[in-house]
């Protein structure tokens, strides 16, 4: 059986405030930093390497409860409600 030993924090930090409760973290593949969605918003926030807030992209529906790479760059987000996947295309 695998076991998990803690080894880092750093906390997420926006100016706006506008990410509170993150739901979801992916590994960004063009630059480094994560990925992570926040339920209540209609956005998809790109973390620096140190947890800042580097970039937001709108979208079109809200309720995003998780966040994936894909490997040709795209993002798949999960949608609580209605259940759904959904898939964006970075510009």
């Amino acid at each position: 059986m695998a076991h998990l030993v803690f080894r880092h924090r750093f906390d997420i930090t926006a100016k706006d405030a506008q990410l509170t409760e993150p739901s979801g973290l992916a590994l960004a593949k063009r630059s480094p930093g994560y990925w992570t969605v926040r339920d209540n918003a209609k956005r998809i926030y790109r973390l620096d390497a140190a947890g800042r807030v580097a970039h937001t992209i709108k979208t079109p529906k809200k309720d995003l409860g998780g966040i994936a790479t894909m490997p040709a760059g795209q993002l798949m987000a999960a949608r609580e409600d209605p259940p759904q996947i959904l898939v964006f295309d970075l510009a």
